[in-house]
C-alpha cells in the first residue's frame, strides 16, 4: 500500500486513544429526526426487527428505483430503526462521487446516517447470511 504524505487512504479511518466499550443500541439522536412515513412510495419492512419474520424470497421495493428486489439481495441502512433498502448498484450510483469508481462514504437518503461503503457492505453481508440461515 502506498501512503501519500505518510497518510493512509481517506476510506481507512484512524482512531487514537484508549479502547472504550460502546453499547449495541442505536442512539436516540440518530433516530429522533427520522420520519418513518417520509417516503410513501417506498413500501418494505418497517424496521430491521421485522426481517426475522420475513421470508428471504419476499419481494420488497427498492427505495431508489422503485423496482422489486428479493429481501436477500437488498442492502439496508445500518441504522436499525431506518426502513431504507435498495439494490446495491442503485445505492452505489446514488452515492458515488464523479471522481470515484466506487463510493467511499455514503449517507442514507432517509435518516442521513453516514457510513463508510466498506462497513455498509460488510454489515449487510453478515445480515444477509443471518437472514438466509433462518
Amino acid at each position: 500500500m502506498t501512503l501519500i504524505n505518510g497518510c493512509p487512504p481517506i476510506h481507512m479511518p484512524i482512531i487514537f486513544g484508549p479502547v472504550t466499550k460502546k453499547s449495541g443500541s442505536v442512539q436516540e439522536s440518530s433516530s429522533s429526526s427520522y420520519d418513518n412515513d417520509s417516503d410513501s412510495d417506498c413500501k418494505q419492512v418497517s424496521t430491521r426487527k421485522d426481517l426475522d419474520t420475513e421470508n428471504v424470497n419476499t419481494l420488497q421495493t427498492c427505495c431508489i428505483c422503485n423496482s422489486t428486489i428479493p429481501l436477500a439481495n437488498a442492502i439496508f441502512c445500518i441504522n436499525h430503526v431506518c426502513c431504507f433498502l435498495a439494490h446495491i448498484v442503485c445505492m452505489a450510483k446514488l452515492c458515488v462521487d464523479k471522481c470515484e469508481i466506487i463510493p467511499v462514504e455514503i449517507e442514507c437518503p432517509f435518516c442521513q446516517t453516514r457510513v463508510l461503503w466498506g462497513v455498509l457492505v460488510n454489515r449487510n453481508k453478515i445480515e444477509s447470511n443471518r437472514i438466509q440461515s433462518l
